[in-house]
């Protein structure tokens, strides 16, 4: 319990990094004390709220009804107070915020897979070979013509200029105009 409230005070005095990564990583690793820390941070954020509400709502009744009361002895101490409890409420909310961003940093991070050369290749030169779906009735025939293949798909040609796929019997690419060499 020592540690809730050493650790805030000293990465407010510029702890160096390597504490702090150490304090993190003991976070990161025992849920229970980030859950006391969570607890830490709502208790004392409302602590203070409610100090401060409590301080101000007495300054003016005391200022309004009594004047000249020791009662404004007493509410003026409670904003400074407040807003210190504040303060440290902040920090126990900052180190909270950096623990769960390394948790979220540590899941997110996604493990770079060395490439297939041999799949791209394949997956690249499939374009090759094409459907023509210019007519419907081809799917319905039984029989096929000579440039299609028991899949019923039509040999095409791509252009090397430009990559439009053209029929197989075409000798010039449609779009950009290439001549394709006759083999």
């Amino acid at each position: 319990m020592d540690i809730l409230f050493i650790y805030p005070y000293n990465e407010h005095m510029k702890l160096n990094q390597d504490k702090q990564k150490e304090f993190e990583n003991k976070l990161r690793e025992n849920p229970l004390l980030l859950k006391k820390y969570k607890t830490m941070y709502v208790v004392l954020t409302i602590f203070s709220a409610a100090s401060f509400l409590l301080g101000f709502i007495l300054i003016i009744v005391s200022s309004t009804l009594f004047q000249d009361s020791p009662m404004f002895v007493f509410c003026f101490p409670l904003f400074f107070i407040s807003l210190f409890v504040f303060m440290f409420s902040l920090i126990y909310k900052n180190v909270i915020k950096k623990v769960e961003q390394g948790k979220k940093e540590n899941i997110n991070k996604k493990e770079t897979l060395p490439t297939n050369k041999t799949y791209e290749i394949e997956s690249d030169n499939h374009r090759y070979v094409a459907p023509d779906f210019s007519s419907s009735n081809r799917f319905n025939k039984k029989e096929y013509t000579k440039n299609e293949d028991k899949t019923g798909s039509l040999e095409t040609k791509v252009c090397p200029k430009c990559g439009f796929i053209n029929k197989s019997d075409a000798k010039t690419c449609q779009l950009c105009g290439n001549k394709f060499d006759n083999k």
